[in-house]
């Protein structure tokens, strides 16, 4: 691996355990600072717009007209009691020894990148692409801005981010878990399935890209 590669790397099942966002939705509910037909009320607002709005337009239903400064408040306490005991063993050691290389490492996920801010901090990662949340008056309104990065908008952003940074995808090397993520690894120089899930495993053998049950494992298939 060059010292000048780009390493993308998914969140949700291939550094965390799960989810991201059904983490943080699951603490939310249990905390009561959300509730589910406080959530289903916000989704018949938001669906009140015409055009009757995509699915990405309600995605946030949860979080509409909640302050932007109190939802990072919760985002740090949900890290703390939650997210970070959902780590994947080694995902810190792995990420140091690609950035002693000299390897740029972006997060790629589309999970909501407010919530991705903890994990960020802790991995000492300080690029993303993620979904971005609409903000109003310093309250989200229950949007994101555009599409979030999954499957084939994954592989989209990648590209944008790429030739906004003068950069090519012959020195990407992409780590993703899930089938929807073939989009994006389909195009990277290098691709590893990490965890992957059924369908991925069966692309992996068929594409012949390395698989990694362990992310012990990542580095010796990156650092080549």
């Amino acid at each position: 691996m060059s010292a000048s590669a780009v390493v993308f790397w998914d969140i949700d099942g291939t550094l965390v355990r799960g989810s991201l966002e059904r983490l943080f939705l699951k603490y939310l509910l249990q905390q009561e600072h959300v509730t589910r037909i406080g959530t289903a009320a916000n989704v018949l607002l938001l669906a009140l717009y015409f055009p009757p709005p995509k699915s990405y337009q309600i995605k946030l239903a949860y979080l509409r007209n909640q302050k932007v400064g109190e939802v990072e408040t919760w985002i740090q306490r949900c890290w703390d009691e939650s997210i970070k005991q959902n780590l994947f063993d080694g995902a810190r050691q792995v990420i140091t020894q690609l950035a002693n290389t000299g390897a740029r490492q972006v997060l790629l996920s589309g999970t909501l990148k407010p919530l991705a801010s903890p994990l960020m901090t802790h991995l000492g990662i300080d690029e993303i692409i993620a979904a971005e949340p609409e903000i109003v008056n310093q309250r989200y309104s229950g949007r994101l801005i555009e599409p979030h990065p999954h499957g084939e908008y994954k592989a989209l952003y990648a590209e944008r981010w790429l030739a906004a940074n003068d950069l090519s995808w012959d020195r990407v090397v992409a780590l993703a878990n899930h089938g929807n993520d073939r989009y994006l690894l389909k195009k990277a120089s290098r691709a590893i399935a990490v965890h992957p899930d059924q369908k991925l495993r069966q692309i992996a053998k068929h594409q012949d890209w390395p698989i990694a049950n362990n992310l012990k494992d990542v580095a010796a298939y990156v650092i080549q």
